[in-house]
């Protein structure tokens, strides 16, 4: 209230002046809504402390369900205690001879269980180890003296419809059945139609083979002669070479159902074969179908470092050069069996395709092992390990080019 300066007779004459207040309403009307103000605010009250109350409750039986848990938990581990005392305690008190008769069973069956822990565990591991080297053997191309292992291989040197002559390895599960024998069955049971050969050995003839002296004898009838397309005449040499060269075979022998020298179209008298094992080739790439294919050249050459210059380009429509983007290779030395070569580049595999970067690869080992090394050392590329090859140590070449499965 403001505060005037007045004395008490003005106050008194203010308040006469004030209007007289007077209120109407029923006596029993402002009872009831005084009343009904204090019910509403009561609701309000009780219907703030439910929910709380309710939340108190879940928190209260949330806490003794979890005291309960643990209060069984705690009974399990003690009974578990009390169960393995008992068993301590029984064992104790059996006679000795029973207790010896019935620990060999819980010893066994424990063993059993290591056992078979230990089977699992080596399953597994094989069966990693398994799946790893099939990968392996999926991305390379060759054959390698891993896969000797667990299989037998023979190669054949087979024409193409283009009458190229490419050599195959067959990799068969390993046996003890005479090599020359299982030889002639993989050659009457392939090639499937897929891999776009016509026949492994195309010739119809007799195959014989003198161990002693390692020669091959193929007896042709004369009268098929006269049939033999003009392709393989030109290509008989090489084609023959492909066959034996990976096999203990020095010469191959041409002869008629007579005994007599074998005589075909044009060029007459077949000679004897030589089989070379170290033919000095350089190797491409050749497609066929969907396959594709590595292929020793036409050509030989007097040092490794010539086929590698040569093989930078491709020397016709049908043979394609495994060097890509201008790569480029150079012999560096030669130690023993072991030959080092270097990129002009650095080479990075993973940034190449994986199928043309495992051309180029296999195509130089296989190219080291026509020239008569047994590893190859590769300098200037990256990553160190790729594929199964290990380059920070010298490579071992391949056993044969072109694996195929029977």
């Amino acid at each position: 209230m403001a505060n005037f300066d007045q004395d008490e007779h003005q106050i008194e004459e203010l308040l006469r002046k004030m209007p007289i207040i007077r209120d109407r309403q029923n006596q029993e009307e402002v009872y009831r809504k005084v009343q009904s103000r204090k019910e509403h605010k009561h609701k309000q009250k009780r219907a703030l402390w439910i929910p709380a109350a309710t939340t108190a409750a879940i928190a209260i039986i949330m806490v003794l369900a979890v005291s309960m848990v643990n209060k069984e938990q705690t009974k399990s581990a003690r009974g578990a205690e009390l169960s393995q005392k008992n068993v301590h305690l029984t064992a104790a008190n059996v006679p000795q001879h029973q207790v010896s008769k019935k620990q060999p069973v819980i010893h066994q069956t424990a063993g059993q269980i290591s056992d078979s822990v230990k089977r699992n565990q080596s399953a597994l591991s094989s069966n990693k180890m398994e799946s790893a080297k099939n990968q392996e053997s999926e991305d390379r191309s060759a054959v390698y003296s891993s896969d000797l292992k667990s299989h037998d291989v023979y190669t054949y040197g087979v024409l193409t419809h283009d009458a190229i002559p490419v050599p195959v390895s067959v990799v068969v599960p390993k046996s003890s059945e005479n090599w020359f024998d299982k030889y002639k069955q993989i050659a009457s049971q392939t090639p499937k139609p897929e891999w776009g050969f016509d026949q492994f050995f195309p010739l119809k003839s007799v195959l014989a083979y003198d161990s002693a002296n390692q020669i091959i004898r193929i007896t042709v009838y004369q009268n098929q002669a006269g049939f033999i397309p003009e392709s393989l005449q030109l290509n008989l040499d090489k084609l023959v070479n492909d066959s034996f060269r990976y096999l203990p075979v020095k010469e191959a022998e041409f002869k008629n159902e007579k005994g007599e020298p074998l005589s075909i179209g044009e060029i007459g008298e077949v000679n004897n074969v030589q089989i070379n094992k170290v033919p000095k080739s350089g190797y491409y790439s050749y497609t066929i179908g969907n396959k594709s294919y590595l292929v020793p050249s036409d050509q030989t050459f007097k040092q490794l470092s010539d086929a590698l210059a040569a093989m930078k380009k491709s020397p016709n429509d049908l043979y394609h050069s495994v060097f890509t983007g201008g790569i480029g290779v150079t012999e560096l030395n030669q130690d023993g069996k072991n030959v080092t070569v270097r990129f002009d580049r650095k080479v990075d595999l993973t940034k190449e395709s994986p199928k043309n970067a495992m051309n180029m690869i296999e195509a130089i080992l296989l190219t080291g092992k026509d020239f008569g090394y047994s590893t190859v050392t590769f300098q200037n590329i990256e990553p160190a390990s790729w594929n199964g090859f290990h380059f920070s140590k010298a490579i071992e070449v391949p056993v044969a080019p072109n694996r195929l499965e029977q």
